[in-house]
């Protein structure tokens, strides 16, 4: 043989096999320590140092009051933390005109709304109720703190509740908190005949009706949206002491009423809902019905195309929903893999090739044979 013998040849063999084992490994372990497999160490950020800052007098430059300044209710800050979460503090600051500001006092506010402002300015610690904490959230919009929505959209998203969105919807678009208000907006969209059956969508503001019916993914029948709305008007009309007539109704609407998709109704159900209400003009009416049997009518609304722009269905907020699940899981199950069971295979494996190297080295020195 060109190896001599047959267990030279099998010493080889397991040798390559053993230094083979090696090297996978090696190359593993290096895969590992430059890639999301295995767990890194955290790294200082400058939120830990800003921490330990939070209502701390250590070089604290400024200080809050608060409420009807009793003894006591103080709160320590720093003016270059403050300036950087703030385009307003900044200003206020740093500006050529301001004089230097050694105490600020903030009227109509709690120690807890003030703590809960610091908190995520110092810490990112995100209210813990936001419908509690809509002061917070008040005077976090007030003074532009940045981040705050990227930061805390999450936790909002995990703890809020079809209900708790629905009461909050209009608050947060009053106070510009787009992105919290986006996240309520998307859970009404799946459970629009609930909200609309619900208490909080009458007494909604006629800017954040709008804003409901401008939406391409709410997800209801085009008739039924229109008696909701109609519901919502006759609501109104109620608390302005008014009678629910046709003029009266589209006053309280406004311009919200080109945001119902009329032509997405059937001539069966535009005559049956719509034309008894009187809400639209005799020329409105008759155009409608034109556009309905195919007809060129002019363009008396401003834009038609609204009209007839399809509202997502259930199944595509299904595909979307399930495949989104799909990935969670499937992302969840390769970071376990390779987090946690390729360390275990990969070190099983080397020390499987090491006492396989080993035992056919004694083999050979005690001639015996491997098999």
């Amino acid at each position: 043989m060109i190896f001599g013998d047959s267990k030279s040849f099998v010493w080889i063999v397991a040798t390559i096999f053993g230094w083979a084992i090696s090297f996978v490994v090696e190359a593993g372990i290096g895969y590992c320590e430059t890639s999301i497999c295995m767990p890194q160490m955290p790294q200082p950020t400058k939120a830990s140092d800003v921490d330990r800052m939070y209502n701390n007098s250590f070089i604290s430059d400024i200080k809050f009051t608060f409420g009807d300044k009793k003894p006591g209710q103080v709160f320590y800050a720093h003016k270059y933390v403050l300036a950087i979460s703030s385009p307003v503090f900044n200003e206020m600051f740093y500006s050529d005109t301001e004089k230097s500001i050694k105490t600020m006092h903030i009227p109509n506010q709690d120690g807890e709304t003030l703590a809960g402002f610091f908190s995520f300015i110092y810490k990112e610690e995100c209210p813990k109720d936001f419908e509690k904490d809509l002061e917070v959230l008040l005077i976090i919009k007030e003074y532009k703190i940045r981040s705050f929505d990227s930061t805390c959209s999450d936790s909002f998203k995990r703890t809020t509740e079809l209900q708790k969105a629905c009461k909050l919807l209009d608050e947060l678009l009053e106070m510009k908190a787009e992105a919290l208000a986006d996240i309520c907006l998307s859970k009404i969209d799946l459970y629009a005949h609930e909200y609309f059956a619900s208490e909080y969508f009458l007494n909604i503001n006629q800017s954040t009706l709008k804003t409901l019916l401008d939406r391409d993914t709410l997800y209801c029948n085009e008739t039924d949206i229109f008696k909701a709305v109609l519901k919502w008007a006759d609501h109104q009309c109620s608390l302005k002491h008014l009678d629910t007539s046709g003029a009266n109704r589209r006053m309280v609407l406004g311009d919200a009423i080109y945001s119902i998709r009329f032509l997405l109704m059937n001539q069966s159900e535009f005559a049956t809902h719509v034309m008894p209400t009187d809400i639209l003009q005799n020329n409105e009416t008759v155009a409608i019905i034109k556009l309905m049997a195919g007809k060129q009518v002019p363009d008396i609304f401003g834009e038609f195309s609204k009209f007839t722009s399809q509202r997502k269905r259930i199944a595509e907020w299904q595909t979307r929903t399930t495949a989104s699940e799909s990935s969670s899981w499937t992302d969840y199950f390769v970071a376990f893999g390779f987090g946690y069971l390729f360390p275990l295979i990969k070190y099983f494996l080397f020390g499987a090739g090491i006492f396989f190297c080993f035992d056919v080295g004694h083999l050979k020195l005690t001639g015996r044979s491997l098999f």
